[in-house]
């Protein structure tokens, strides 16, 4: 589910926008503190998975 979310988010964006790059990161905590981070992007590198303070 979260990765849909994340896809849907990333490819309204691009349809609405048509940037020439995009990045759509989320970062979701379920209960028992389970890191879900799911991310979609148009280019090579990913970002660091640290953790927030939230987290």
């Amino acid at each position: 589910f979260h990765e849909q979310c994340v896809e849907r988010i990333f490819l309204d964006l691009q349809r609405l926008l048509k940037p020439e790059r995009l990045s759509v990161h989320a970062r979701y905590v379920r209960r028992g503190g389970l890191d879900i981070n799911p991310y979609r992007s148009t280019e090579l590198a990913s970002p660091s998975n640290g953790r927030l303070v939230r987290q």
